[in-house]
């Protein structure tokens, strides 16, 4: 028999039903004993099996819907030591793979006046040097939240956020359209926004079950 059981962290995992010590079910998943509860993963996909590259995606991806997980959720999630998950997202932490950890707020419900917009930029790149010039300029500006080099029909991809519409056309007007070799730009403000980083924002999303194993 199978059930969710709550992490410490809030993740839901799938466990099995206390069993009597260990042994393999019809699904080809081996169980035993673990805090108190019985954890489910599949022996044929043990991560030490794949490989440090492996093991980092596995952890990434877990982090990635939600980091307020634990090393010690996710060691039993994986079937692995917590020292071993530990020393791993230190090296990824190091290493610039993870960047920052963050909370994603839905602003709408807190400033409704807010106002976000997408500049889609076309600049003359310079010789030896391309765009990242321009680019890392660019992203000096404390308006700019994010920025993309492209391919189509535009360059650059710039995200800028502003306390109305004003702000960001003073913005666009005064700061970015002045720069040299920027040669046009459109603005696109954003008017509502369903979706963010994977997450639904109407508050309709349903808490997605985290399997033990793939």
């Amino acid at each position: 028999m199978y059930y969710q059981k709550k992490l410490s962290s809030g993740t839901l995992a799938v466990v099995e039903a206390e069993l009597k010590g260990f042994k393999t079910n019809r699904a080809g998943c081996t169980t035993g004993y673990g805090n108190g509860f019985c954890i489910c993963y599949n022996v044929k996909q043990n991560l030490s099996l794949e490989g440090s590259d492996g093991l980092k995606k596995r952890i990434l991806e877990i982090l990635e819907q939600d980091d307020r997980i634990s090393p010690k959720d996710i060691a039993i999630m994986l079937n692995l030591p917590e020292e071993e998950v530990v020393e791993q997202i230190a090296q990824m932490e190091e290493q610039g793979i993870i960047v920052k950890y963050h909370a994603l707020v839905n602003w709408e419900k807190v400033d409704d006046d807010l106002v976000e917009a997408m500049i889609a930029v076309e600049v003359e790149p310079e010789r030896d040097v391309g765009f990242d010039d321009i680019a890392e300029r660019i992203s000096n500006f404390p308006e700019v939240r994010a920025l993309y080099l492209m391919s189509g029909s535009y360059d650059l991809s710039v995200f800028v956020t502003g306390r109305d519409i004003r702000e960001v056309a003073r913005f666009v007007s005064t700061k970015l359209a002045t720069i040299d070799r920027v040669k046009s730009t459109v603005t696109y403000f954003v008017l509502k926004k369903y979706k963010q980083e994977g997450v639904l924002l109407d508050g309709k999303v349903k808490p997605k079950r985290m399997a033990v194993s793939p």
